[in-house]
């Protein structure tokens, strides 16, 4: 009884010293899974981790980009102001110099005009002063003829008293004569001298309006082209006015489409695959060009808050299990396509 004893027990340790060595061999192995899961987590993160920062590198550098080319638009912008402003100082001083051109013709052929009526005015005393010295010469050269023959009357004396008398009285009579007669003349060489310098104004002031018509056509005329150079300054601010906000409208939808991340821009493009899980889930991924079926599983795991492990889970489209390393495309993946996810245990 003894001896069984002894080699029952015997074998009881020869057995427990095989479980407790299997039992460390599967804490070990179960330890190596664990320290090999945790590495490929961590170099998971890690690629994460890189990927979104250069991701955030190249978000940085197109931003930079974009506030140069902002700043440059903006140069480019003050330049064709400051361009815009300079012509229309220059517009506003050649107007500035017509205008007072045109008043200081003004000016001086309004002088001309005073200077004219002036001298005008002072031939007409001068003349009308000579007319009446030369009657007044004439009448006294008729008085004196006048004089002189009534002495010789009275001093002749062959003659009666009567017939004196009547000769003085015919004298008289001729002196009246000869005297109205040279007023009518003086007064009717003076009406056609007023005839003609009438004349002369009338022309005067017909040559006066067909140049003031000239001048009024020309200022309409340069009215016209500078109310049309005008319009078209507007037209052209306006415009560029319009173009600016429009290239400000593209840069933007540009700034918006051309993400560096693939997968915002699959999202904002609306190419996106749709991916069934066994709980129930439903998830809507970006599908860029690019994406592997790693990643793909990544984004899902990013998508359940981490649930699951990337190595255990199992994407199955058309029947055919997907490889890790292989893009979507190779299966001939597109957009809008569903997938089945599958989680092992």
């Amino acid at each position: 009884m003894e001896a069984t004893k002894k080699k029952l027990s015997k074998k009881e340790r020869e057995k427990q010293e095989k479980e407790t060595k299997e039992r460390e061999r599967r804490d070990k192995e179960k330890e190596k899974k664990e320290n090999e899961r945790l590495h490929f987590l961590q170099q998971e993160r890690e690629q994460i981790e890189e990927f979104w920062r250069k991701q955030k590198e190249k978000i940085e550098k197109e931003k930079e980009k974009e506030e140069k080319e902002k700043q440059e638009k903006e140069k480019e912008e003050k330049e064709k102001q400051e361009k815009e402003k300079e012509e229309k100082e220059k517009l506003a001083l050649r107007i500035k110099k017509v205008e007072e051109e045109n008043n200081e013709k003004m000016e001086k052929e309004r002088n001309k005009k005073e200077v004219k009526k002036e001298t005008e005015k002072q031939v007409e005393k001068e003349e009308q002063t000579i007319n009446g010295k030369e009657c007044k010469r004439k009448i006294a050269e008729i008085e004196d003829e006048c004089k002189n023959e009534e002495l010789e009357i009275t001093q002749n004396s062959n003659l009666n008293n009567k017939e004196r008398e009547d000769l003085v009285k015919k004298l008289k009579i001729s002196k009246k004569r000869k005297i109205m007669e040279i007023k009518e003349m003086m007064d009717n060489e003076r009406e056609e001298k007023k005839a003609k310098i009438l004349e002369i104004k009338a022309k005067r002031e017909e040559a006066r309006k067909i140049k003031q018509e000239k001048r009024d056509s020309k200022k309409s005329e340069k009215e016209k082209f500078l109310e049309l150079k005008r319009k078209k300054s507007n037209e052209r601010t306006e415009n560029f006015k319009k173009l600016s906000a429009l290239q400000e409208q593209l840069f933007n939808f540009k700034k918006v489409v051309k993400s560096t991340n693939p997968l915002i821009r699959g999202f904002l493009k609306n190419e996106c695959i749709n991916v069934l899980s066994d709980s129930g889930m439903q998830h809507k991924i970006p599908f860029p060009k690019d994406l592997t079926v790693k990643e793909l599983k990544v984004q899902l795991k990013l998508n359940e808050n981490g649930a699951g492990e990337v190595e255990k889970m199992i994407l199955i489209f058309a029947a055919t299990m997907l490889e890790d390393e292989k893009k979507l495309i190779d299966y001939e993946i597109g957009p809008s396509f569903i997938l089945f996810l599958f989680h092992l245990k």
